[in-house]
């Protein structure tokens, strides 16, 4: 598991546009569970050459996979979300996993995207939403189905992860239908649109729901962003081949507060701008499609 506490904290817009639209919201937090410590997971990653998923913290798992310390669960049941016919949810779906990205759908429900990391969209209707780490989408979805029981689905996007990962199977809950019988297992009839693995929401679908006016840039940059071995042979993070290398006992803050900041080493990525109303147009160019995502 990745440790820490883990939780949603939602901020609610009172000039929300589409508050109107829908007549209730859930939660549906997505994760990757990891049995193994994250101390012990950072250290295997920060090593040369080194290389669980659940919705609403709930998912079946076969123990005899996990690490014998662990505590672990067999078949320990799935979430259950409550709709009710004719009803409008918005979904607040968030991403909180470590690793993993993946793609969520319902079975038979169509999602209209409305909001995107606090940013009104217009309506745009999928079937299957990609999501990365620790991004946040709301959808809108009618309940007009046959009154029964549906499959809600997390699956992988498998070619953004180590091959040790390929066998992690679709994860699910399921949906049920108020007056549908209680142990009744839903089909599994699942949407078959093509999605590209380890890209991003096409962003010529999210428009913007209110225009916005941007002013002229009067300075440019280019960040160009890369994942690979450092002189060490750790995987590292790199902006323009620089990766950060934190000073515990002079910090980057510390140096500036001290009138030192034109003097701050390049493993520091600072970039300066300090003249007043000035506005930058930053261009991020990714050579790694998984974490090409800010």
């Amino acid at each position: 598991m990745s440790m820490g506490v883990v939780g949603a904290l939602i901020i609610h817009d009172p000039d929300d546009p589409y508050l109107n639209e829908y007549d209730e919201e859930i939660i549906v937090m997505l994760t990757d569970y990891h049995h193994t410590e994250s101390e012990i997971l950072l250290k295997k990653f920060l090593t040369p050459s080194s290389e669980g998923d659940e919705i609403n913290g709930k998912n079946n798992f076969d123990c005899s996979q996990a690490p014998h310390v662990s505590k672990c669960v067999d078949n320990s049941g799935l979430a259950k979300f409550e709709f009710v016919s004719n009803k409008r949810y918005r979904l607040r779906i968030i991403n909180t996993s470590a690793f993993s990205a993946f793609f969520f759908s319902i079975d038979k429900h169509e999602m209209e995207v409305i909001e995107v990391e606090g940013s009104y969209t217009k309506r745009n209707k999928i079937h299957r939403l990609p999501i990365n780490v620790a991004q946040r989408y709301s959808v809108i979805v009618t309940v007009n189905q046959p009154v029964d029981n549906y499959i809600m689905r997390s699956e992988f996007q498998k070619k953004c992860m180590p091959d040790d990962a390929k066998k992690l199977s679709i994860v699910k809950a399921i949906v049920h239908y108020d007056g549908a019988p209680e142990d009744s297992a839903p089909k599994d009839v699942p949407w078959k649109d093509f999605l590209e693995e380890c890209i991003d929401l096409k962003h010529e679908t999210l428009q913007p729901l209110y225009e916005e006016n941007l002013p002229k840039a009067t300075k440019e940059m280019e960040l160009t962003i890369a994942f690979h071995n450092d002189s060490s042979g750790v995987v590292r993070a790199f902006f323009n081949e620089s990766s950060y290398v934190p000073d515990i006992k002079f910090p980057t803050l510390s140096r500036i507060f001290a009138g030192k900041a034109n003097n701050l080493p390049r493993d520091r990525n600072a970039y300066i701008f300090d003249t007043p109303g000035e506005v930058v147009d930053i261009t991020f160019i990714t050579k790694d499609n998984y974490h090409g995502y800010f």
